[in-house]
């Protein structure tokens, strides 16, 4: 018998700007999205946040 957790994944603004821009962790982001088969989380103030530092 094996016990296997589904697991849900929230981001914050870190997480996600490393999902979109090459710096260390951002292979590791990619790999844990490409394999989780729920969807990532994030919040709308997150969203806000990467909108501001891309301008």
């Amino acid at each position: 018998m094996t016990n296997q957790v589904d697991s849900q994944y929230y981001f914050d603004a870190n997480a996600l700007f490393k999902y979109y821009q090459d710096e260390k962790g951002s292979l590791r982001i990619r790999r844990l999205v490409a394999r989780t088969p729920h969807p990532i989380l994030v919040s709308e103030l997150t969203l806000v946040v990467l909108q501001y530092a891309q301008s």
